[in-house]
């Protein structure tokens, strides 16, 4: 395993434009991208957001991509989808990989005219048709 700590640690970075490069500085985070290993670490460092989906509510994860998906009562709304939006808010602010809310939508499939909001961080997670 030295050599994943070899390969994370101990990196430096620099800029080079024109010609002309910027000062060195130490790269304290991330994974070198176009990397052979960047995609199967970033897999094993995501891959356990799965176990935080709770009741009927599936997920299915692509790159940095999760979708989620479930039945809703009549009433229109899932409070294990709730329950699973505020789970998966929790572990990304703890890892460091915030969710942009803006990217992410509520998608409606069947015959009901009842529809709830749902909602991530506070912040109203836009349905779309």
């Amino acid at each position: 395993m030295h050599w994943i700590n070899n390969f994370l640690f101990d990196r430096l970075q620099f800029v080079q434009t024109d010609g002309l490069c910027s000062s060195t500085v130490q790269v304290v985070s991330g994974v070198p991208q176009g990397s052979v290993l960047g995609p199967i670490l970033f897999i094993i460092y995501v891959n356990d957001v799965c176990e935080l989906i709770v009741g009927n509510t599936c997920c299915k994860l692509y790159a940095d991509d999760i979708k989620l998906y479930c039945t809703v009562d009549f009433n229109g709304i899932s409070n294990e989808v709730i329950s699973s939006l505020d789970n998966i808010c929790h572990w990304s602010h703890i890892w460091q990989l915030n969710v942009n809310v803006k990217k992410c939508n509520v998608l409606r499939i069947g015959n009901s005219s009842v529809f709830n909001d749902y909602f991530m961080s506070g912040i109203h997670v836009p349905r779309v048709d």
